[in-house]
């Protein structure tokens, strides 16, 4: 909007040489923009509120709400809005402050750890009622942050001393509580980008694959606030080919420089249709694949296989890809033939039921043949396995581990060799049950890095680990003599692979391959005209020592497993032998196979137990083959 600029400028000199008012200025602002008063539904159809929204004559189907608006509605607390004169506005709550200057187009942020860290409008979809999330350990940290929206070309406006940001730049910059909102067929939808996650959002979409073209205006917003969720909020997962770049350059000048294919891609977003935008997309996608976190398609990849996509711009843009030719297109359509054929989870799942078939007993299952939960066992070893980490999860792992204790096993292994992620407030429950046979405490806390702020903080939780729905001391003394491990695999992905990477830490052995990464939270932002993606966010695990985990785990004992033959993978006697000789516990007197791995354990300052516990059988059967990749997610739930 190089209008605004140029009237800020010619009011500016005129300010400066005659004794117009500030109310003139307000007047011109306000002659740029209409206000309506808009429906917005909160996180229902049940719940509504009229909104007062600015449109600008430039591109009216874009609403611009005010961030106290907005913060009110996504947070359990009310904010204060003041007017500081010349156009910047201040907003304060819940521990931090926004300053909005609407002239500069900039916003600062003080404290935007401790702003998004609690009292968070959160999902009931998604809920573990055994881990209270105690927030960031926040108290010695203090951050100033700030965002130049003026290089993005994206006007922030300031009407009645009051401040408003294009609807879709609000939700990307508090994209981070997982809740959001959506301008479809003129209304607005408040809604936890938890719930669409798990499929379950309460409004229909639909209108969104009728919109055929959109004004240069729409064009321009769209990429330059593309070209802003890429450069602050992306995490730049190592996996990422264009992360480094960035990081380093900037997204708009990676496109420019990093390969024709990213030039091409660049071209067919900024042009005044959603197909040709949609084709962009599936050009830059392969280029910033990193597993499964990162899809710039999100519902799009998904929406083109629906009927309803029939004759849409949508269905152009996927049929073109399909039929093009050239060079440009060819890495795109690779990519796409590869989400398509992906089926290492299932060949893992399957030689997993060949090798163990007869070996293993199922002691019990829970859950469907989508997503399965299962423990194994036989006379001396219990095996957990499930695919992702969701709530329903944390009942059936306490019960297998009570079982394993009970019937006096040795060992209790997590197979997470199928396993590709979840909510991390399930993973860290695991973690605190299974490392309290060394630690003896009822909480568990992992570190992350915040690159929107350049940040290190420690998230904490409060375990019920005993289930009694109280989080109090006798939690400590819910201690196991079993010998936990965990196996990994090139599938294991997000809390998947954060999992053993967190474990080992714990002194408990990792045992499989180089689990898959996925080492950033995972977030969802919509574009502006309703569809949206999933990114690799700005908080990203690490390490105590400060290294990141998207490389995946360095396993403490090999398993072999080609793209042909993965049976090895689940070689029991194998797995059985190394975690004896992890635990330091006497081998038997028979020699070790030629499989035998070679490697030693990583760690050797861990507690090791000298007892093994007398074997017990059970009777059913093993039906893995059914197991089904999660859902490829990472979320951290908020504080309410």
């Amino acid at each position: 909007m190089k209008m605004k600029k140029l009237a800020a400028a010619a009011l500016a000199a005129m300010l400066a040489t005659s004794s117009l008012s500030l109310s003139a200025f307000a007047e011109a602002e306000e002659s740029s923009f209409e206000k309506k008063s808009v429906k917005a539904y909160l996180f229902s159809m049940d719940e509504s509120k009229q909104l007062d929204c600015l449109f600008t004559k430039e591109n009216p189907d874009m609403p611009y709400m005010g961030v106290k608006d907005y913060l009110d509605n996504i947070f359990t607390v009310e904010f204060t809005s003041e007017d500081k004169g010349n156009g910047v506005i201040e907003i304060t709550g819940n521990n931090g402050t926004v300053t909005v200057d609407t002239v500069k187009d900039t916003v600062n942020f003080k404290n935007f750890e401790k702003l998004t860290n609690d009292n968070i409008n959160a999902s009931k979809e998604m809920t573990t009622k055994y881990v209270k999330e105690l927030g960031f350990d926040l108290k010695d940290i203090s951050t100033s942050t700030d965002i130049d929206f003026s290089k993005y070309g994206i006007d922030l406006l300031a009407d009645d001393g009051k401040a408003y940001l294009p609807l879709t730049t609000l939700t990307d910059l508090f994209g981070v509580t997982y809740n959001s909102a959506a301008y479809l067929g003129g209304e607005i939808y408040f809604n936890h980008t938890t719930d669409i996650v798990v499929g379950s959002t309460y409004f229909n979409s639909d209108s969104v694959l009728e919109t055929v073209e959109r004004s240069q205006a729409m064009a321009d917003y769209s990429y330059g606030e593309l070209c802003f969720l890429m450069d602050r909020i992306y995490g730049g997962p190592s996996k990422g080919q264009l992360a480094a770049s960035i990081k380093e350059k900037g997204f708009d000048k990676t496109l420019d420089e990093f390969s024709d294919i990213t030039r091409a891609a660049k071209e067919h977003l900024k042009k005044n249709s959603w197909s040709e935008f949609y084709y962009g997309l599936y050009l830059l996608s392969p280029f910033v694949e990193d597993g499964g976190h990162t899809n710039l398609l999100g519902t799009i990849l998904a929406a083109v296989q629906n009927e309803k996509t029939e004759n849409t711009p949508l269905a152009a843009a996927y049929t073109k890809l399909l039929q093009a030719e050239d060079e440009m297109a060819m890495p795109a359509q690779l990519w796409l033939m590869g989400q398509s054929l992906k089926n290492d989870g299932l060949e893992f799942a399957m030689a997993r039921t060949e090798s163990w078939l007869g070996k293993l007993d199922e002691v019990k299952s829970w859950g469907d043949e989508e997503s399965p939960i299962m423990l194994l066992a036989d006379k001396d070893t219990a095996v957990f396995v499930f695919n992702s980490f969701m709530p329903d999860v944390v009942e059936p792992f306490k019960w297998s581990v009570d079982y394993a204790a009970e019937k006096g096993l040795k060992n209790f292994i997590v197979d997470l060799s199928t396993n590709q992620g979840g909510d991390s407030s399930v993973m860290c429950y695991m973690l605190a049950l299974m490392g309290n046979k060394y630690r003896r405490d009822n909480s568990y806390s992992y570190n992350a890095l915040n690159t929107f702020t350049n940040t290190k903080i420690t998230a904490n939780h409060s375990i019920d680990i005993n289930l009694d729905g109280k989080f109090d001391d006798k939690d400590k003394d819910v201690v196991y003599d079993l010998n936990f491990g965990i196996i990994s695999s090139r599938v294991s992905y997000s809390c998947g692979n954060l999992m053993p990477c967190a474990a080992q830490e714990l002194g408990i052995p990792v045992i499989g391959e180089t689990s898959g990464g996925g080492g950033c939270m995972v977030g969802v932002y919509y574009y502006p005209n309703g569809f949206y993606n999933s990114l690799s966010t700005s908080l990203s695990f690490v390490r105590s020592d400060g290294t990141d985990v998207d490389s995946g785990v360095t396993v403490n004992y090999q398993l072999t497993a080609t793209d042909k033959d993965k049976s090895q993978f689940y070689d029991l006697d194998l797995i059985k032998k190394d975690m004896d000789e992890y635990y330091g516990i006497a081998p038997a007197e028979e020699s070790k196979p030629d499989s035998q791995s070679e490697n030693k354990p990583a760690d050797n300052n861990n507690n090791k137990s000298d007892q093994s516990n007398p074997p017990t059988g059970t009777a059913a059967s093993l039906s893995l083959v059914a197991a089904a990749v999660g859902a490829l997610i990472f979320i951290r739930k908020k504080n309410r």
